[in-house]
Protein backbone atom coordinates (compact mmCIF):
# COMPACT_ATOMS: atom_id res chain seq x y z
CA UNK A 1 0.00 0.00 0.00
CA UNK A 2 1.20 3.22 -0.78
CA UNK A 3 2.06 6.13 1.52
CA UNK A 4 3.02 9.29 -1.05
CA UNK A 5 2.06 12.31 0.23
CA UNK A 6 1.89 15.05 -2.15
CA UNK A 7 3.32 18.53 -1.02
CA UNK A 8 2.93 21.36 -2.85
CA UNK A 9 4.30 24.93 -1.72
CA UNK A 10 5.84 27.80 -3.62
CA UNK A 11 8.71 27.68 -0.75
CA UNK A 12 11.38 25.57 -1.89
CA UNK A 13 13.42 25.25 1.89
CA UNK A 14 9.93 24.12 3.24
CA UNK A 15 9.71 21.59 0.25
CA UNK A 16 13.48 20.18 0.96
CA UNK A 17 12.75 20.14 4.72
CA UNK A 18 9.51 18.11 4.64
CA UNK A 19 10.76 15.70 2.17
CA UNK A 20 13.53 15.24 4.62
CA UNK A 21 11.19 14.70 7.63
CA UNK A 22 8.72 12.87 5.68
CA UNK A 23 11.27 10.66 3.86
CA UNK A 24 12.97 9.87 7.36
CA UNK A 25 9.47 8.61 8.87
CA UNK A 26 8.96 6.24 5.82
CA UNK A 27 6.82 7.97 3.67
CA UNK A 28 7.25 8.62 -0.01
CA UNK A 29 7.34 12.59 -0.79
CA UNK A 30 6.66 13.97 -4.16
CA UNK A 31 7.21 17.62 -4.12
CA UNK A 32 5.65 20.23 -6.08
CA UNK A 33 6.76 24.12 -6.12
CA UNK A 34 3.12 25.32 -7.48
CA UNK A 35 -0.82 24.56 -7.32
CA UNK A 36 -0.25 24.50 -11.26
CA UNK A 37 2.70 21.65 -10.89
CA UNK A 38 0.48 19.79 -7.83
CA UNK A 39 -2.79 19.74 -9.66
CA UNK A 40 -1.31 18.02 -13.08
CA UNK A 41 0.47 15.30 -10.68
CA UNK A 42 -2.06 15.01 -8.73
CA UNK A 43 -4.65 14.14 -11.74
CA UNK A 44 -2.09 11.61 -13.32
CA UNK A 45 -1.54 9.80 -9.76
CA UNK A 46 -4.21 10.61 -7.44
CA UNK A 47 -4.86 7.12 -6.60
CA UNK A 48 -1.53 6.87 -5.22
CA UNK A 49 -1.91 10.07 -2.86
CA UNK A 50 -2.55 9.54 0.40
CA UNK A 51 -2.50 13.40 1.79
CA UNK A 52 -1.88 16.45 0.74
CA UNK A 53 -0.20 18.94 2.30
CA UNK A 54 -0.92 22.33 0.77
CA UNK A 55 0.45 25.82 1.65
CA UNK A 56 -2.39 28.47 1.69
CA UNK A 57 -1.35 31.21 0.00
CA UNK A 58 0.87 30.42 -3.30
CA UNK A 59 1.16 32.59 -6.36
CA UNK A 60 -1.76 31.83 -9.25
CA UNK A 61 -4.21 30.13 -6.90
CA UNK A 62 -4.41 29.94 -3.20
CA UNK A 63 -4.79 26.62 -1.30
CA UNK A 64 -8.58 26.28 -0.54
CA UNK A 65 -9.36 26.63 -4.28
CA UNK A 66 -6.46 24.23 -5.14
CA UNK A 67 -8.60 21.73 -2.96
CA UNK A 68 -11.55 22.27 -4.53
CA UNK A 69 -10.11 20.87 -7.63
CA UNK A 70 -7.89 18.34 -5.83
CA UNK A 71 -11.65 16.70 -4.54
CA UNK A 72 -13.27 16.98 -7.90
CA UNK A 73 -10.53 14.00 -8.62
CA UNK A 74 -11.09 12.37 -5.60
CA UNK A 75 -13.57 13.31 -2.92
CA UNK A 76 -11.90 11.98 -0.15
CA UNK A 77 -8.27 13.04 -0.27
CA UNK A 78 -6.93 14.07 2.90
CA UNK A 79 -5.39 17.51 3.58
CA UNK A 80 -3.34 18.82 5.73
CA UNK A 81 -2.77 23.02 5.51
CA UNK A 82 0.43 24.73 6.36
CA UNK A 83 0.97 28.50 6.85
CA UNK A 84 2.91 30.91 8.61
CA UNK A 85 0.00 32.72 9.95
CA UNK A 86 -2.62 31.83 12.26
CA UNK A 87 -5.54 31.15 10.04
CA UNK A 88 -8.49 29.04 10.23
CA UNK A 89 -10.23 27.67 6.21
CA UNK A 90 -13.37 25.82 7.14
CA UNK A 91 -14.00 22.85 5.32
CA UNK A 92 -17.44 23.71 3.25
CA UNK A 93 -18.48 20.12 3.08
CA UNK A 94 -17.98 19.78 7.18
CA UNK A 95 -18.61 22.97 7.93
CA UNK A 96 -15.63 22.06 10.47
CA UNK A 97 -11.89 23.47 9.93
CA UNK A 98 -9.20 22.00 8.59
CA UNK A 99 -6.07 21.04 10.36
CA UNK A 100 -3.42 23.64 10.26
CA UNK A 101 0.81 22.99 9.84
CA UNK A 102 2.57 26.16 11.60
CA UNK A 103 5.78 27.46 9.82
CA UNK A 104 8.42 26.98 10.81
CA UNK A 105 7.96 23.76 10.50
CA UNK A 106 8.87 21.63 13.71
CA UNK A 107 9.22 18.24 12.60
CA UNK A 108 7.94 16.21 15.70
CA UNK A 109 5.04 18.38 15.54
CA UNK A 110 4.32 17.61 11.71
CA UNK A 111 4.69 14.05 11.95
CA UNK A 112 2.55 13.52 14.83
CA UNK A 113 -0.48 15.79 12.54
CA UNK A 114 0.24 13.95 9.40
CA UNK A 115 0.11 10.69 11.21
CA UNK A 116 -2.87 11.25 13.03
CA UNK A 117 -4.82 12.16 9.91
CA UNK A 118 -3.61 9.26 7.93
CA UNK A 119 -5.16 7.13 11.36
CA UNK A 120 -8.74 8.59 10.33
CA UNK A 121 -11.18 7.52 8.80
CA UNK A 122 -12.15 8.05 5.23
CA UNK A 123 -13.48 11.65 6.58
CA UNK A 124 -11.95 14.51 3.95
CA UNK A 125 -9.31 15.99 6.50
CA UNK A 126 -7.67 19.29 5.22
CA UNK A 127 -4.32 20.60 6.22
CA UNK A 128 -3.28 23.93 4.13
CA UNK A 129 0.79 24.85 4.24
CA UNK A 130 1.20 28.75 3.73
CA UNK A 131 5.06 30.54 3.14
CA UNK A 132 5.73 33.73 5.20
CA UNK A 133 7.71 35.09 2.22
Amino acid sequence: MSKTILVIDDDVDFLRLMKHVLELQGFEAELKPSPQAGLKYFEENCAEIKLAIIDVLMPGMMGPELVKRLRTLQPEIKVLFASAYAIEIVDEATQRPFPLLHKPLKPKQAIEKIRGILAEDSQPTFMAASGGH
